[in-house]
């Protein structure tokens, strides 16, 4: 059997997974709607619900493990992801969330998926405030496996034929401040992002277009090649019981996200 390293661009060999740093949020949520469809101000706990969609048009990671002296390509992805977003929130100060919902991948214009189970859980503080300012803190945890279909090489299809999957998971840890200006409040992150992408197994074994000829793909364990990042984002309040938020990370990340979230 032939090996697909020889017959690929080098660009497969360091082949990542989904990239799900999801959206990071207004670090006052917790206190921002007051209101709710059925809780008063006075509520100790309240659940908010949300819908997000999430395009991460540019990450780029590195191979995980490195020779000295050699040098190995990055690799640059696009992601697309929607999902619901359940939070419980306790006296206008901590949420407690979790998401799940589906997401497509797109790897250098080489690799793609179908959409896909993706899930997460996090926690957010407000750690002070006054009226207007917020000061606040956000981590989660997300995993996802992706099975991507196919490869594609010289304008050529390569149908992946056995169990072969990319194992994901992220740890981010976020400190940012927001300040409430009548309905509007816009919001400024620092973020910290720690993900690793595991291929399982390592090798893909794929089929040569229009024969019955497999060979297989060879890939790599990869990581975030940026771990600091920052976001910016801004969120609309009607009536203190829904809120809309526009949001874009940048530099460990490229991404855009928005969210409308309503409070019961």
């Amino acid at each position: 059997m032939n090996t697909f390293l020889c017959l690929l661009p080098s660009a497969l060999l360091y082949i990542p997974c989904a990239l799900f740093a999801m959206l990071i949020g207004n670090p006052g949520d917790p206190a921002l709607m007051t209101h709710g469809v059925f809780s008063s101000p006075s509520a100790l706990c309240s659940v908010r619900t949300a819908f997000l969609k999430d395009y991460v048009y540019r990450q780029k990671y590195r191979e995980e493990f490195q020779l000295q002296g050699v040098r190995t390509a990055s690799t640059y992805a696009k992601l697309s992801t929607q999902a619901g977003l359940v939070t419980l929130n306790f006296i206008d100060r901590v949420d407690v969330y979790g998401l799940a919902g589906s997401s497509c991948l797109n790897l250098n214009r080489e690799i793609f998926s179908e959409m896909q189970l993706s899930w997460g859980v996090g926690g957010k503080l407000v750690i002070w405030r006054t009226q207007d300012f917020f000061l606040g803190t956000d981590i989660k945890y997300f995993q996802t496996t992706q099975e991507p279909l196919f490869f594609i090489s010289n304008g050529l299809a390569f149908n992946r034929v056995n169990d072969f999957a990319f194992e994901y998971n992220e740890t981010q840890v976020s400190v940012g401040m927001c300040y409430r200006a009548s309905l509007i409040a816009p919001y400024l992150y620092a973020t910290y992002l720690i993900s690793k992408i595991e291929p399982n197994p390592m090798t893909a074994l794929v089929r040569w277009p229009l024969s019955d000829i497999l060979v297989d793909a060879v890939c790599h364990s990869v990581v975030a090649k940026r771990r600091w990042g920052m976001a910016v984002g801004a969120t609309v309040i009607s009536s203190a019981k829904a809120a809309l938020t526009v949001e874009s990370r940048l530099f460990n990340q490229n991404a855009i996200d928005i969210n409308l979230d309503i409070r019961f």
